[in-house]
């Protein structure tokens, strides 16, 4: 018999464990996480029939409170919340705790006015986690590069190395003459020597390479070569000639052109995003940062002390945690929008040679469904409201403006058994759905565990990658209940 998984929670208040406490008397716990602009969140349910937690038992505004759960060995940190709102219900009386992630505090959800000047992104960041007691992770400096090494020639200098040595063994003259046999071991020698200098050569070649396995091999040939010279016997310089050319052959198939990544750190979009003004119009100080980043492409999050950058191209193309198919689905709606794809964004600046306003169309789409979907063409042009300082915030701006329309054609939610590895910013495989299927992205997700229903997670989702016909067949019949909603608009 297959053992039923047990859901399982654990929480901590103001530094005790009450989980034991707690149990009896609670209807459901709910933990929502977000990609970026929202606060975590936790909701805690309690029956309270008995009016404990109105009277001895009541929260204090304030009190701190730690989640965990999952399942038992699968365990997801949920983190530290901050009780921020206690609401009471009835009948039958019901209490409920809801509490925000720790690091929002007061000063971070009010509201400011505030002027920068010459600064770059990195900087106005910086003035504000230093004001709540954060440090600045730029996410976006790390860049990777793509090289092609090629080895052609180093293919062509031991191939005619082979040639030139096997045609030199083979054209060995026997002879019972002393003045003809020295000459032909003479000769012999010399194409030997000549070969030794080249495959050296060629093995320094591909040492720098970075071929340092068929370097190694290629300096073994050398070696014996030279070797071969010394000897008198006429038949051991044929017999490691004929080795030699054995060798290369078995070298050659592995010498390949190929594309060779390397990652180097550099500046990243925070310190390049200079802007000479950026004005904070009474708002909080995290929808101001979201709000200037956002514009460039960028989003961040708060994990632990740390306002964390990323760049919404990089994050939304990372590797899925999970497949999910028909079989594990208990709801989902999916809307495919034909409206509101766009093919052009534009942006305008001030052109300091034309000394006047112009306005740059972006129209290389970055594609939000990956590198197999077709380019839009025909579609129409986003204009986006933001003026940018030159043409380089201008591209930056409208790439990240038409990326963030474009990802959003196919977008909605799904419901699955609880699952604590899938949290927002993370991507999953989502197969058996048609052309619904695909490669999806998670904006937030609602981890539930309730007495009636258990643990259930739901996910906000939009498509960023698709996935081969076969994975979008299923083998399996549908339910009979009426149990999914699809949209198509236009």
């Amino acid at each position: 018999m297959a053992k039923v998984r047990r859901a399982n929670f654990i929480i901590i208040y103001n530094g005790k464990n009450i989980t034991a406490d707690l149990t009896p008397y609670l209807i459901g716990v709910e933990y929502r996480d977000y990609v970026t602009g929202k606060s975590d969140s936790i909701e805690i349910s309690l029956e309270d029939t008995d009016r404990l937690w109105q009277f001895e038992w009541y929260p204090a505004k304030g009190d701190m409170i730690k989640l965990q759960m999952g399942y038992d060995g699968v365990i997801m940190d949920c983190g530290e919340f901050e009780i921020d709102e206690i609401a009471g219900s009835g009948p039958p009386d019901k209490v409920v705790i809801r509490a925000l992630a720790s690091w929002v505090t007061t000063a971070l959800r009010t509201k400011n006015s505030f002027a920068d000047e010459g600064k770059t992104l990195k900087q106005i960041a910086e003035r504000i986690a230093a004001k709540h007691g954060l440090t600045v992770v730029d996410g976006t400096q790390i860049l990777t590069n793509k090289t092609t090494v090629s080895v052609k020639q180093e293919l062509l200098d031991l191939t005619f190395v082979q040639k030139q040595i096997v045609n030199a063994s083979n054209g060995y003259v026997q002879s019972w003459n002393y003045t003809i046999v020295t000459a032909e071991v003479e000769k012999l020698n010399a194409v030997i020597r000549q070969a030794v200098t080249s495959l050296t050569l060629t093995s320094q070649s591909l040492l720098g390479k970075g071929f340092g396995s068929q370097a190694s091999q290629v300096s073994e040939m050398a070696v014996k070569l030279s070797a071969a010279v010394s000897t008198e016997s006429i038949s051991d310089k044929q017999a490691t000639i004929n080795q030699v050319s054995v060798n290369i052959n078995t070298v050659l198939p592995s010498l390949k052109d190929v594309t060779k990544t390397s990652v180097t750190k550099t500046q990243g979009a925070l310190y390049t995003i200079r802007l000479a003004r950026s004005t904070q119009y009474n708002e909080t100080d995290l929808q101001y940062l979201a709000r200037i980043s956002g514009e460039f492409g960028l989003q961040f999050s708060v994990k632990g002390k740390q306002l964390v950058f990323t760049s919404i191209f990089e994050i939304e193309k990372g590797l899925p945690v999970i497949e999910i198919d028909r079989s594990q689905v208990t709801s989902w709606d999916v809307v495919d929008k034909v409206s509101g794809a766009f093919s052009k964004a534009g942006v305008t600046y001030h052109d300091p040679k034309k000394n006047k306003k112009v306005q740059h169309l972006e129209s290389n789409p970055v594609n939000a469904y990956g590198e197999n979907n077709a380019p839009l063409t025909g579609g129409d042009t986003l204009d986006i409201r933001s003026k940018a300082e030159d043409q380089a915030q201008a591209e930056q701006k409208a790439k990240a403006g038409l990326y963030r329309a474009n990802s959003k054609q196919r977008s909605g939610m799904i419901k699955i058994e609880g699952t604590p590895l899938l949290v927002a910013g993370m991507n999953f495989v989502l197969t058996s759905y048609g052309f619904f299927s695909g490669i999806y992205h998670i904006e937030s997700s609602r981890h539930c565990d309730e007495k009636t229903s258990g643990y259930e997670t739901e996910l906000e989702i939009k498509q960023v990658g698709y996935v081969s016909r076969e994975r979008q067949k299923s083998n399996k019949k549908p339910r009979k209940e009426p149990q999914y909603t699809v949209h198509v608009t236009q």
